[in-house]
């Protein structure tokens, strides 16, 4: 395990660190405001888009409504007219009937009158047979006419159907295009993104940098005063056997019998406790080859903005918790605390 011993840095001050942190924040928040901004102005362009494409498919859903309501009306004008028609041949077929009924009577009485009125009934056969083809002219006609009228109705019914394809079409197409437009904001989204996680990044690295010159100097006077007799602190980078960087250490304190973890963060958070438990663990395992294995490992965690629930959590974690008080670090932990071992 190879260290570097941190340049002395009593040159830094409080307030230096704090001016510093002032001007990055301010930073951040333009950023975040600026980010917020294009967020909620691409909120507004998708709402917009969403609007847009509810009047359209409501305007298309009105004119099938419309379409279906003239096809019923065309139907029950054309069941209108076959029911007419079939009242018409029915009416036929009973005058028919009737007729030759009477036909017939009149073909009796003219068989017991044959030759009385043979002539008269030869006539009236005649006349019979006339008004039979009238009777079929017209219904030929009639029949012709409700066919004509049918195709109309079938044509008209195409051309519906072509028009509402065509409708149909046209919203895919819009779809798409908003789809396309979605997707590029999505993208320019997710570029500016990534451009402020790169420099939330950096600030977070130069607040790491900052506070790790701060604390590093009077570290182990703390840990000297709790009867751990620290002579030097380090870094440590812990790579695995192919070179990959498998956890960095801050700040290290060791001796024969201890060894103390100090994570440095400008403002600590609730994610860190559980990072830094990783990070002892990875610790615990790499010394099993290159150093004692009994050696006994202790966390602490040291910020500039210490909020009160993430300090308490660290502290009933079992990390020692360690706060700016002016120009100098103070142990903050309570009076009968004890270490977790790692």
């Amino acid at each position: 395990m190879s260290t570097n011993n941190l340049p002395n840095s009593d040159s830094l001050t409080f307030e230096k660190v704090w001016q510093v942190i002032h001007e990055t924040s301010k930073e951040l928040r333009e950023l975040f405001k600026e980010t917020d901004r294009q967020m909620k102005e691409t909120d507004r362009q998708m709402k917009e888009t969403d609007r847009r494409l509810k009047e359209y498919m409501q305007e298309t859903d009105r004119r099938m409504q419309e379409t279906d309501r003239l096809l019923k009306e065309r139907m029950q004008e054309t069941d209108q007219q076959m029911k007419e028609t079939d009242r018409r041949l029915k009416e036929t077929d009973r005058q028919l009937k009737e007729y030759m009924q009477e036909t017939d009577r009149r073909i009796q009485e003219t068989d017991r009158q044959m030759k009385e009125h043979m002539q008269e009934t030869d006539r009236r056969m005649q006349e019979t047979d006339r008004q039979l083809k009238e009777t079929d002219r017209q219904l030929k006609e009639y029949m012709l006419e409700t066919d004509r009228r049918m195709q109309e109705t079938d044509r008209q019914l195409k051309e519906h159907m072509l028009e509402t394809d065509r409708r149909m079409q046209e919203t895919d197409r819009l779809l798409k295009e908003r789809m396309q437009e979605n997707s590029d904001l999505q993208k320019k989204n997710e570029k500016l993104i990534g451009r402020l996680s790169k420099q939330v990044g950096h600030l977070s690295q130069r607040f790491g940098e900052l506070a790790e010159h701060l604390v590093a100097p009077g570290i182990i006077r703390i840990f000297n005063k709790l009867g751990y007799h620290f002579h030097e602190v380090s870094k440590l980078e812990i790579k695995d056997d192919y070179g990959k960087t498998l956890t960095e250490i801050d700040l290290l304190l060791e001796n024969d019998e201890t060894i103390v973890v100090v994570e440095v963060k400008a403002k600590p958070r609730e994610n860190d406790i559980p990072h830094h438990i990783t990070r002892l663990n990875i610790l615990r395992e790499h010394i099993k080859n290159h150093k004692r294995p009994d050696k006994k490992i202790i966390g602490a965690i040291a910020g500039a903005i210490f909020d009160k629930q993430t300090r308490t959590n660290a502290i009933e974690t079992g990390f020692y918790a360690i706060t700016q008080s002016g120009d100098t670090l103070k142990m903050d932990v309570p009076p009968d605390f004890q270490p977790r071992i790692f």
